[in-house]
Parts: structure tokens; C-alpha cells; sequence
């Protein structure tokens, strides 16, 4: 495909909001382009969105002021996302809340991750959670986590690993381990080495021991290291059964 074919399917997509079908060709045109420096790819991707954008595209509005961000003009990205936000957008809400955090305003971001959970983001409520938590406000942190859980966040493995630790922080080891073993029982490979390290930080080296021991005859190599870790931290050597 040639040059102007691509930048008249942009240019289409651009000027009729369509931001999915502009991020699928916009690689292609920075390729033939041979735009390979940020700062020339970054202010390709303004021209495009900011053309969807003033079509009226929410996730133009966003991605312009994602993109302004990155090139160091906050000033210029805040009315993007505040226009987004303004027409409901959970995206624009996410956005604007991301943008408050970097720039240090909590509370503002906090309103804004509210009302993106309002506007249906799962997401949303665990950034809230990692937001109250910071401000020690640990039972409101625990809650959203859960309901984040329970209405079914991809989001799920990272969930559990960061309630067991804000638990063990806070003194409830028994439903920091309990978290860290519902992780592994769900089948999230990589859980297997913080439960290790929990075990091992509690003197349960042997139950450290044998938990990735488990893994690796499930068959998660990753799990070789870490036990290879744990072992020479007790002066021992870990024997490579044939099966490893």
C-alpha cells in the first residue's frame, strides 16, 4: 500500500472519530514515513488525534491528551481529558485520574476514579484501592479490591498478590497467606514464588520449600530459580531431579 493510500484511510478515520481503525493503520504509515524518532511519531500521533479528537471522539480526546502528556505539555492535555470526562467517557475519566495522580493531586483524582466506577470501569476500582491505600485508609482499599475481584477484573492475580502484602503489612497474616494460596489455586503460575517468600519470611522454609517444589512438577520452570534462591539461603544445594 502505498503512501497516500495510508494517509487518506488516516485521514478518513482521523476526521470521523474512528480512533480503532487510526491505531490499526498509523504503525504502517510511520513505517513507510520512516518516522522512527518519538518525538516525530509523537507528533504524528497529535496531528491524528487531535483531527479525531475535534470529531467529537472521546477516545481521540483521550489519546491527544495522552500523547501532549508525553511531550511534556500537561497544560495542553488537561482540557482534553476534562472535555471526555465532561461527556461521561470512563476511558476520559481513567485518563484524567491518571493525569491528577502524576501531577500530585489526590483528591481530584480520587472524585475521578468514583466517577469512572461509576461509568462502569472495573479497572477503575482497583486504582482506587492502590490510591486509599496510600492515604492508610487500608479497610476502604480492602473493599475495593474485592469488589473488583468479584465483578471479575482481569486484573485478578495482581488483586491478590497486593492484598496479601497490604495484610502482612498490616499485621493479618493469616488472610495474607490465605490470598497469596487462593492466587496459586487459581492457577496463576507466577503466584507460587510470593507465597515462597512469604513462607520463608514467616520461618515456614520447609512449607516454602515444598510449595515450589510443586510448582516445578507442575511443570513451571520459573520455579527453579527461586527454589535454587531459597535453598542456598539454608547453606543447602537443590539436586536437579532428570524430570527438571
Amino acid at each position: 500500500m502505498t503512501r497516500k493510500q495510508l494517509e487518506e484511510i488516516c485521514e478518513r478515520a482521523a476526521d470521523r472519530g474512528d480512533v480503532e481503525t487510526l491505531d490499526d493503520w498509523r504503525e504502517a504509515l510511520f513505517w513507510v514515513k520512516g518516522m522512527h524518532r518519538f518525538e516525530a511519531r509523537e507528533r504524528e500521533n497529535e496531528r491524528w488525534y487531535r483531527r479525531a479528537a475535534e470529531a467529537g471522539s472521546t477516545k481521540g480526546m483521550v489519546r491527544l491528551g495522552e500523547t501532549l502528556d508525553r511531550l511534556e505539555r500537561s497544560g495542553e492535555a488537561t482540557p482534553w481529558f476534562v472535555r471526555g470526562a465532561e461527556r461521561g467517557s470512563a476511558d476520559a475519566l481513567a485518563a484524567l485520574a491518571r493525569h491528577h495522580e502524576q501531577g500530585g493531586r489526590a483528591q481530584e483524582a480520587e472524585r475521578c476514579w468514583r466517577a469512572a466506577i461509576d461509568a462502569g470501569s472495573l479497572d477503575a476500582m482497583v486504582s482506587l484501592a492502590r490510591l486509599v491505600e496510600r492515604d492508610g485508609r487500608i479497610g476502604e482499599a480492602e473493599t475495593w479490591f474485592v469488589c473488583a475481584l468479584q465483578d471479575g477484573s482481569s486484573q485478578a492475580e495482581s488483586i491478590m498478590l497486593w492484598l496479601a502484602a497490604m495484610l502482612e503489612e498490616q499485621g493479618r497474616i493469616a488472610e495474607a497467606e490465605q490470598w497469596l494460596r487462593t492466587a496459586v489455586c487459581e492457577r496463576f503460575e507466577s503466584a507460587a514464588i510470593p507465597l515462597a517468600n512469604f513462607l520463608e519470611r514467616h520461618d515456614r522454609v520447609d512449607e516454602a520449600e515444598r510449595s515450589l517444589r510443586d510448582a516445578i512438577e507442575s511443570g513451571h520452570d520459573f520455579a527453579h530459580r527461586a527454589l535454587g534462591d531459597v535453598l542456598a539461603r539454608q547453606g543447602r544445594t537443590a539436586a536437579k531431579p532428570s524430570t527438571w
